[in-house]
């Protein structure tokens, strides 16, 4: 199709130059989005051509032009949206200019080709941030209110199942699940954004509230937010909300989760958002709230499946810094840097270096409340639970003794609070990066080796 294309396009005074710099089957970084042809010129002008090989539904081709537009206008002042639907030797085009589609022509198409002869020399992946349509409700709270972010389709097909379920006559009890990275949070936020339009709602943050959330409860009308530890303080605000969303229920505790169900069974509906992989300590994983909410639900758990957030290339070095095993492909570590210290006073002016010149958030693995540990040094920077929900470009961490490889595998001594899982603590850090990860080894050379070897794509 795209060469026929091509030669109906150049018959209606395409010039050949205009047909350079395209980028084909283009995918948007960090999600599950692929544009057709992308083009985009010195001028910040981009044009986005969609080719469909049969007829398709006018509203679905709104549907993705709107959602492509918008990603484009991240790194683009101007976009062009075109659709190109081949049927039998006909090619029909349509234009969608950002708030309606219309029919076009081969020839208008043209027309616009011809004014792009001039495309940008970089990659566009490059120019593509994940901050710029990736936003956090707790990170970015002004661009969350503002709207200024983007659903994927499975997030807007569940937010459509999720309020038509809300609404309906009966109470209903729902959740969404998904591994770090799916965009959970920002979904639930949406939904009670949409929710909290017309009625009261309720966001039960179930770890640290944190200074995002100091902001949305000062400029989100008709939202508020209990603190979770001293949820029975706050029973007046549940009883005037009609919704109630928890977001990180995973780590709800038995008081918690029991206060929960007697406040909230006036309302209409209640969402949670879970993963329970996401535990911190042995107490939460016994305790199992993931699987008591299932028992609760009226519908099954809605799971988002794509990773939206979680950089492919951090995901994938700490599946293999977890689990050694060869690979034949080679990975591009370079937003991984691995770097060695001696002692805590070496750590300590690297983190500080990578935090005030390089603009790193570093993340300390959550020190014991009981037993002082090495972990203490540290307890001036956020903690693995102070981040909870969460997310940040760059994110530093420090691995010390505590952690070694054994059968291939990287494993840990048990952390100075018993309760507290170090495994689990490392991946809450490291999972909150956006871009790039920078992890310090204190004074253990054998873990400094091996993770350069990861790096660098050797695996023994």
């Amino acid at each position: 199709m795209l060469r026929d294309l091509v030669d109906r396009l150049v018959l209606c005074g395409t010039e050949l130059r205009a047909l350079e710099g395209f980028d084909y089957s283009f995918s948007v970084p960090y999600i599950s989005c692929e544009i057709d042809l992308l083009k985009i010129d010195c001028n910040k002008t981009a044009i986005d051509i969609e080719m469909k090989s049969e007829p398709v539904p006018e509203d679905e081709i709104t549907k993705q032009l709107r959602r492509l537009r918008n990603y484009i206008g991240a790194v683009a002042d101007v976009v062009h949206s075109f659709t190109v639907v081949k049927d039998g030797n006909t090619f029909r085009v349509y234009m969608y200019d950002g708030n309606s589609l219309c029919a076009s022509s081969l020839r208008s198409l043209a027309v616009c080709l011809n004014r792009m002869a001039n495309p940008l020399c970089e990659r566009y992946a490059d120019l593509f941030k994940p901050s710029d349509y990736l936003v956090s409700p707790l990170n970015s709270p002004e661009r969350f209110l503002n709207q200024k972010y983007i659903l994927t389709q499975q997030q807007e097909d569940i937010k459509k199942q999720v309020i038509k379920s809300l609404t309906a006559d009966t109470r209903s009890v729902l959740a969404i699940s998904g591994s770090a990275g799916t965009g959970k949070t920002l979904l639930l936020y949406d939904i009670a954004r949409e929710i909290s339009k017309s009625v009261k709602v309720c966001i039960v943050h179930c770890g640290k509230n944190a200074e995002g959330h100091v902001y949305l409860q000062e400029h989100w009308e008709n939202v508020t937010f209990p603190y979770i530890a001293k949820l029975h303080w706050y029973t007046d605000q549940i009883d005037e909300a009609e919704y109630i969303f928890v977001d990180e229920a995973h780590r709800l505790f038995p008081e918690t989760f029991e206060c929960l169900q007697k406040t909230t069974k006036h309302v209409k509906g209640i969402v949670y958002s879970y993963d329970s992989e996401q535990v911190l300590s042995q107490s939460e994983k016994e305790f199992d709230a993931s699987g008591k909410i299932v028992r609760l639900l009226t519908k099954p758990t809605y799971c988002l499946s794509g990773k939206i957030r979680t950089n492919p290339e951090v995901a994938s070095f700490l599946r293999h810094m977890v689990l050694l095993h060869p690979s034949n492909h080679k990975h591009d570590y370079s937003n991984i840097t691995i770097l060695t210290a001696e002692s805590i006073e070496e750590s300590k002016c690297i983190i500080q270096y990578y935090t005030d010149t390089k603009n790193y958030q570093f993340i300390n693995l959550t020190p014991s409340l009981y037993t002082t540990s090495v972990l203490d040094n540290y307890d001036s920077y956020p903690s693995s639970h102070d981040v909870i929900g969460q997310e940040f470009d760059n994110v530093l961490v420090v691995m010390d003794d505590a952690f070694r490889y054994g059968d291939g595998r990287l494993a840990c001594r048990e952390h100075p609070n018993p309760n507290y899982l170090y495994s689990k603590l490392l991946l809450q850090a490291i999972s909150r990066t956006r871009i790039r990860l920078c992890i310090v080894v204190r004074n253990n050379k054998d873990l400094f080796e091996q993770l350069l070897k990861i790096k660098n794509g050797v695996f023994t």
